[in-house]
């Protein structure tokens, strides 16, 4: 799920036992450049409560205050790709990013929420996770700019429905990220503007 209002991209991680039915779990253990924030250099903030009972790990939590959802995790980095290298890819004749040094070359450590436990929509949604696009420093689209990864933090969703099946009904989209893409709009763009002051 992508929401505007999620500070955290957060999703399950190897060994959560109270997530739901997990689909597939990030696996870090596979991952040579996976890292667990220390306490001390938690990016969620130094409050009291960021760190585990042990000070060893950065605690995140996310909720929401409609239904009472929520998840608790621990802060991790990583290299993440989201794409945008396909010429690149091409030239050196690579297919599939996994299993290559394109996560690093073309993407960037992205600090995000290994899950440890999620309640409510969180243990039940279609897809495994939440990616945070708030304007919190911690969100995904912050984090891309602050690594001159986005020129702006901006992003754009584009949804579709699709009848499926008779009468099933099946949301998908397109994500941009750092504006826009007109090359995919079918209607006029709408927009909000944020104004608030940083």
């Amino acid at each position: 799920a992508v929401s505007s209002g999620a500070d955290f991209t957060a999703f399950p991680c190897q060994g959560c036992t109270e997530c739901g039915q997990v689909i597939a779990p990030y696996e870090q253990a596979k991952s040579d450049s996976f890292t667990t924030m220390p306490c001390g250099r938690c990016v969620g903030g130094q409050r009291e409560d960021v760190c585990d009972r042990n000070r060893e790990k950065c605690i995140a939590r996310g909720y929401n205050l409609v239904d009472k959802s929520a998840w608790t995790a621990y802060e991790a980095r990583d290299y993440v790709y989201v794409g945008g290298a396909n010429e690149e890819m091409e030239q050196l004749g690579i297919q599939e990013a996994d299993g290559t040094d394109v996560p690093k070359r073309f993407g960037f450590p992205l600090v995000f929420a290994c899950q440890t436990e999620a309640l409510g929509w969180y243990s039940s949604q279609v897809r495994d996770g939440i990616m945070g696009f708030s304007t919190a420093r911690t969100s995904f689209v912050n984090q891309m700019v602050f690594q001159d990864k986005l020129k702006y933090p901006r992003f754009c969703m584009c949804f579709e429905n699709r009848m499926m099946n008779g009468m099933d009904i099946r949301g998908s989209g397109v994500v941009t990220l750092g504006g826009y893409n007109p090359k995919i709009l079918d209607a006029p763009l709408v927009f909000v503007q944020n104004i608030a002051k940083q």
